[in-house]
């Protein structure tokens, strides 16, 4: 994760991630979020957990863990009050290309 500097970027933080293919920021109540769509383990396993870091005031913070298949893709919207988070899952271990996409939808804390 890089910050920029007023003239540059400059690394800020580094963010652990298995083969990441997309990365989601969004705001919820004044709460920064970031999302990141992993793809697949160090094992080549592609049912690995995506994740959810909340900004801390200094740094993203693991906040949530989300099943996902191989995600490839993830989209945040809002439909009246409510916050949803979509992860286009592309292929699973056990069903190969059969696997369905997912929607979260935020809870409040």
């Amino acid at each position: 994760l890089f910050r920029w500097s007023g003239s540059k970027f400059e690394l800020h933080q580094e963010l652990a991630s298995h083969k990441a293919c997309d990365m989601e920021f969004f705001t919820i109540a004044d709460q920064s979020f970031l999302a990141v769509a992993n793809s697949y383990d160090d094992y080549s396993q592609h049912n690995v957990d995506s994740v959810l870091f909340r900004w801390s005031g200094s740094k993203f913070e693991l906040h949530q863990e989300l099943a996902s298949h191989k995600a490839c893709d993830m989209e945040f919207f809002t439909i009246a009050d409510q916050s949803f988070l979509a992860v286009a899952n592309s292929y699973d271990d056990y069903s190969q290309h059969n696997v369905d996409s997912v929607l979260f939808r935020w809870s409040g804390s």
